[in-house]
């Protein structure tokens, strides 16, 4: 299953602001304990979720209102840029989420 996670850097980031959060297209916002526990209730075993997303801080850079963090994280160049979304990424912490299970 994919779909948009409410834990996800650039949702956290910009909120309500957020052009994620737009019905009907994206209704459900989802923590990454939040899939696990509708997968496995589901009876899939063997659950996996991972935020494989590459452009949480790009959509954040881009954002009329910009963050203070993205912004000054951008005035460090673009591997800062880079290695933050890589830290999103890894942590789960990208809005784009995979969930894996076995049935």
């Amino acid at each position: 299953m994919t779909g948009l996670g409410y834990e996800g850097f650039d949702i956290l980031m910009l909120q309500e602001r957020s052009n994620s959060i737009f019905p009907p297209h994206h209704l459900n916002f989802l923590s990454v304990n939040g899939f696990e526990k509708i997968i496995s209730r589901a009876g899939f075993t063997d659950v996996e979720i991972i935020t494989p997303g590459v452009l949480d801080v790009d959509i954040v850079r881009n954002a009329p209102d910009c963050p203070e963090l993205v912004r000054v994280a951008a005035m460090r160049g673009e591997d800062a840029l880079l290695e933050l979304q890589e830290w999103a990424r890894r942590n789960r912490l990208s809005s784009h989420v995979w969930a894996f299970g076995r049935k």
